[in-house]
């Protein structure tokens, strides 16, 4: 049953990567790189979406108007964080589990 684990192990492994693959050859060619960069007002703008994730509960409870903050680009900037940090923690993920083996 080992040897068939292992075949499995394998197979998933090799399927990540070349899904992995696929989505950076999408985003290199598609141009969509450029709105996961992160910017400079980042940090300001992450706080802001924070404030308001945070206390947009506490808002509805009380039935208060909670607007939500105005952004001038595709992605929010924690949206951005997050996708920016995929294809990062996919290749240590790779890395990593190459490493094991």
């Amino acid at each position: 049953m080992l040897a068939l684990a292992l075949r499995l192990h394998w197979l998933c492994a090799y399927s990540f990567m070349l899904n992995g693959m696929v989505y950076l050859a999408g985003l290199v060619l598609g141009g969509g790189w450029r709105s996961f960069l992160p910017r400079r007002t980042d940090l300001f703008d992450a706080f802001k979406m924070l404030r308001y994730y945070l206390g947009l509960p506490f808002a509805k409870l009380v039935r208060l108007k909670w607007p939500h903050p105005r952004f001038n680009t595709k992605y929010n900037a924690l949206q951005r964080a997050a996708y920016f940090s995929i294809p990062v923690a996919g290749s240590l993920s790779v890395a990593t589990g190459w490493g094991d083996s």
